[in-house]
């Protein structure tokens, strides 16, 4: 972890008492890393500065602290009774310990719980000093939204989306529901439902979709995988396809094409997510893949998480 002296901060710190927070603050790397990553900054256990960089991942309930952090962080700061089951793909879970983790990014203080598996090291998959997660419900509570128009994360202005959008859809049909921003390829018999998961690289789907997508390439060497955050890898297939999302206009619901989307698909698995149960008890749809960061960069989506909206700009 880089480390500044405690006179050094890079940081130019607001009022730590504010009402209304109001940040904009650049995402790194975007074209190269495929991921939205911001700058931090915090005090470790001496009092010293150090600086790092957080996903922003949309396809996280929680905030996650890579173990990598943990010899900086305060003992007092270990919430022993806090323990997380934390759910990837096909339901695998790790259990996860709870810390108060305190950061400054945009200038602003913030302070939440973020959770740590220290079995789990996300260093192989960034180069740079890797902090941690921040999800999507500390992107509700502090109305934030992922401009990848602008490639900023930024304060809600509580407007939406204005205009002639080609694609509009409220999060509130999956939040309420799985608690995961959800959008929907539309089938020819039913929809199947995606998870929009800024922290993904590659778009993914499983082999049940292929039916309702038009194949457009079958890449020759196209044997891949996919790796989730606690290392459990997938075997996949490369290939290009077309499908219809649905979107919201006006009043009505329609549909929009996406063209020539490189997609991983899954091996073995009908579905990326199944068996999951609502508070009652009922099963739920299963969930079919997930649109990735790229995707989202190249369609120039917008997702607000202040009004509950995700569009292209």
């Amino acid at each position: 972890m880089k480390r500044l002296s405690s006179q050094g901060s890079l940081f130019v710190l607001k009022n730590e008492v504010t009402m209304e927070r109001s940040i904009t603050t650049k995402l790194i790397s975007l074209e190269d890393a495929r991921f939205p990553l911001v700058e931090v900054a915090f005090k470790d256990a001496e009092g010293k500065i150090c600086v790092g960089y957080l996903l922003v991942d949309s396809g996280s309930v929680n905030c996650i602290l890579n173990k990598t952090v943990v010899p900086f962080i305060v003992d007092s700061h270990f919430k022993a009774d806090e323990k997380l089951n934390v759910f990837t793909v096909q339901n695998q879970a790790i259990q996860c310990q709870g810390i108060d983790f305190t950061f400054f990014m945009g200038g602003e203080k913030f302070e939440d719980t973020f959770y740590v598996n220290e079995q789990v090291d996300f260093s192989e998959m960034f180069d740079k000093n890797f902090i941690g997660i921040i999800g999507h419900q500390f992107l509700r509570k502090h109305k934030l939204v992922i401009d990848y128009a602008e490639q900023t994360l930024r304060s809600s202005d509580g407007s939406g989306c204005i205009g002639n959008n080609g694609f509009v859809y409220p999060m509130s049909k999956g939040l309420d529901v799985y608690n995961l921003p959800i959008v929907r390829l539309c089938g020819e018999t039913q929809d199947h439902l995606f998870v929009v998961d800024s922290g993904s690289n590659a778009t993914v789907l499983s082999q049940k979709v292929l039916a309702d997508c038009k194949v457009e390439k079958v890449d020759e060497d196209n044997e891949g995988s996919i790796t989730c955050f606690n290392n459990a890898n997938f075997e996949t297939s490369l290939q290009t396809v077309s499908f219809e999302l649905l979107t919201l206009m006006g009043d009505v619901f329609s549909k929009k094409e996406f063209l020539d989307e490189e997609v991983e698909v899954l091996h073995h698995h009908d579905y990326l997510i199944e068996n999951i149960k609502n508070e009652a008890g009922e099963v739920l749809q299963p969930l079919s893949g997930l649109l990735s960061s790229d995707f989202m960069l190249r369609h120039k989506w917008i997702l607000d998480f202040g009004v509950g909206l995700m569009y292209s700009a």
